[in-house]
């Protein structure tokens, strides 16, 4: 998926005997007359996609958070306080993981490479989103598991509790898996993707891999 001329997201369907789906997704700041569009990825050679059975949509998150949250912050100001929060913020973040990583039980997958970070909530060197506002927020991750590992099991956790888990399939090859989740959370709780807990040691695909969220409301 690409930007103008940027790349912003990429997929990928594993080789095998029947067919296999793929997905990616992005969170991106754009400015009028900016252009996005899936594609090829440069220097593979012919590939084939199947009709009927591949989307791609999108949609303006911003007018429609700040609609909702002009409503709260009304309410909040004729309150004359706002608890230190920031409902004037906009928050949304997307970032890479620019390199493979071998993952042990329960180690947090840092994505680094910041692709959108509106409203600094997302850190790349700890991989932690920690809420800025209390509210409801939307969270996705796709991801590969490297040609050299088995399989590969992740989870999203919300504090210490599971929200959503995923998992790359075994295969001789690159396989994708994907996951996300829709939650409550509070000022300073904290959302992460980590390998699964009690799992064998797995790797991560550098390049290949994203974690997204925004406040929806």
């Amino acid at each position: 998926m690409v930007k103008n001329s940027s790349e912003i997201s990429r997929g990928h369907a594993a080789s095998g005997g029947g067919s296999q789906a793929g997905a990616m997704n992005a969170i991106v700041y754009l400015h009028k007359g900016d252009v996005v569009k899936v594609r090829h990825f440069p220097g593979f050679g012919p590939e084939i996609i199947h009709g009927e059975w591949s989307f791609f949509t999108g949609y303006p998150l911003m007018a429609m958070y700040i609609y909702e949250n002009e409503k709260e912050l009304r309410k909040y100001l004729q309150h004359n306080q706002t608890g230190g929060q920031t409902l004037d913020k906009k928050v949304a973040f997307h970032a890479r993981l620019s390199t493979d990583v071998t993952l042990g039980s329960s180690q947090t997958v840092i994505f680094d490479d910041v692709i959108t970070n509106i409203g600094s909530a997302y850190d790349f060197r700890t991989g932690h989103f920690s809420a800025p506002n209390d509210g409801v927020y939307f969270f996705a991750s796709t991801f590969l598991k490297t040609h050299g590992s088995s399989s590969l099991h992740l989870q999203m956790m919300k504090n210490n509790d599971m929200i959503s888990k995923g998992h790359a399939a075994i295969g001789r090859f690159a396989e994708a898996g994907s996951m996300n989740a829709i939650v409550s959370l509070k000022r300073g709780d904290t959302v992460i993707v980590r390998h699964h807990a009690g799992s064998v040691i797995e790797s991560i695909h550098g390049d290949w891999c994203f974690f997204s969220g925004y406040q929806v409301y």
